[in-house]
């Protein structure tokens, strides 16, 4: 597994059709350095304990996905993007601000209604390949649990959940858990 703590040039890894466009692009009026993560272990459907497959999103009425271009994904997107603009050791992108053009793969945000306080919600990111354990899909309560984690997608050259720090699998939540306290706006 690569290092955690050593930079590394995001762009790498990207599809031949996406590395020339951004690779041509970098010159001296640049606006900014477009990428995307190099790995994702996110998974819509996991199975789970008993072998069936689940939905690895939230279901519900209280539950609705936002779009990349909601307010707060794109807030979550800059803050993971500045952290990513502080690592990469790329000469070429040194002092171009970082802009993250999607969340890692099968990730996504959902906003929940709390109950009894209308037009109040919590922003949860959901995909993670493991569900909780009370059997529901865990997700992120904010940017910042999911930094770690964001920073090993950047990184890990297998994208195996297994390879995952312990720690950051110890930030994962499981639906409900410290419900007031979930990433609200």
């Amino acid at each position: 597994m690569a290092s955690h703590n050593n930079a590394t040039d995001y762009t790498s890894n990207l599809p031949a059709s996406t590395a020339p466009a951004i690779n041509n692009y970098i010159g001296p009026n640049i606006e900014a350095w477009d990428f995307v993560p190099k790995y994702s272990d996110g998974l819509l459907v996991v199975v789970d304990k008993a072998g069936n497959p689940q939905k690895n999103y939230p279901v519900g009425a209280e539950y609705s996905k936002c779009n990349e271009s909601h307010p707060v994904a794109m807030k979550w997107k800059k803050t993971w993007a500045l952290m990513a603009e502080e690592l990469n050791d790329n000469q070429r992108a040194k002092g171009i601000p970082h802009k993250l053009r999607k969340f890692p793969t099968s990730y996504a945000l959902y906003a929940k209604t709390r109950q009894g306080r209308e037009g109040q919600k919590d922003y949860y990111l959901y995909g993670y390949p493991i569900l909780a354990r009370n059997g529901k899909p865990k997700s992120f309560r904010s940017a910042k649990d999911f930094e770690r984690h964001f920073l090993w997608l950047l990184d890990d050259e297998d994208a195996q959940s297994a390879n995952a720090p312990g720690e950051v699998k110890d930030e994962v939540k499981d639906e409900g858990e410290d419900e007031v306290m979930g990433g609200g706006e």
